[in-house]
């Protein structure tokens, strides 16, 4: 099978040439790892390699469209323990914070369905990493909370406001 031109620094452009599929993007960036295998190790042979594993993962993750979610740093070690083998992507900056706004609703609802105080903690998890994209570090959104607490209050007394009577203050 001779794939010629599939072997070659000029890949992408090849490929935008034949308009291939993305399962041939697949296929192509993969044999070329393969055929990398037992090549001499210049710096061509780290580019191309470099570049095919760029294409491989870019065309794996189009075939495979699906909503990722934002997981702890550990997660990845934590599955390969396991004996499984973890499919994990970076999220884009532009990205983060719709990741991180999912995370923070994933956490809470699954407080809310096992009242589990292991789920408030990453609750709090996921807050930090909310506040940490407004440029707010651990210990300064704590002390946030602690001059809320001073300034309003807590939820010590289990106070539930009901509304305000009708008309306001007596004029004086």
């Amino acid at each position: 099978m001779d794939l010629g031109p599939w072997f070659t620094a000029s890949y992408s452009s090849e490929c935008a040439d034949r308009s291939a599929s993305r399962e041939d993007v697949l296929v192509a960036a993969l044999a070329e790892l393969v055929t990398l295998k037992d090549g001499p190790r210049d710096c061509h042979y780290y580019q191309v390699r470099d570049g095919a594993w760029a294409r491989a993962r870019a065309a794996l993750a189009s075939l495979h469209p699906r909503e990722g979610k934002l997981v702890r740093d550990r997660i990845p070690e934590i599955i390969q323990q396991a004996g499984l083998i973890p499919v994990i992507e970076t999220a884009p900056p532009e990205d983060y914070g719709r990741y991180v706004r999912a995370k923070l609703v994933e956490e809470l609802g699954e407080y809310l369905s096992s009242g589990d105080v292991a789920e408030l903690a990453d609750l709090v998890e996921a807050c930090f990493a909310a506040a940490a994209l407004h440029g707010v570090g651990q210990d300064e959104l704590l002390a946030i909370a602690l001059d809320k607490r001073q300034q309003r209050g807590s939820f010590d007394n289990r106070l539930v406001w009901m509304g305000n009577l009708p008309g306001g203050p007596p004029d004086a």
